[in-house]
């Protein structure tokens, strides 16, 4: 047959040759088409961690940026991928006042 040695890797499809062949040199072939499909989510190991910060007007919009950038310490794995898209619904701290600021953050991680 002609499939790759390693076998196929992630999603996707692979169409794999089969030959025999008798003493006498007759030989036939058939295709058959060998998928592999992901139907599983990744799965959140880690949930997002809520984190409070000490009121600095100057920091405080980095804090929250640095926050949302590492997907709030979430963790995620996936049964066929590694490189997993992280999104989330920010859109801005709440303010009761200048100092006590929050929002609820969502985050959503696919692959």
């Amino acid at each position: 047959n002609n499939a790759p040695a390693t076998g196929p890797v992630g999603c996707g499809t692979q169409v794999v040759t089969f030959t025999v062949t008798d003493e006498c040199s007759n030989a036939s072939s058939r295709s058959a088409t060998y998928r592999v499909v992901d139907t599983t989510p990744p799965a959140i190991t880690t949930p997002a961690q809520a984190r409070s910060v000490e009121c600095n007007t100057s920091t405080n919009t980095a804090d929250v940026q640095s926050w949302l950038s590492a997907n709030g310490d979430a963790v995620a794995s996936d049964v066929c991928y590694t490189n997993l898209s992280w999104t989330n619904n920010f859109t801005t701290l709440s303010r009761p006042d200048a100092c006590n600021q929050f929002a609820d953050v969502t985050f959503r991680v696919t692959d």
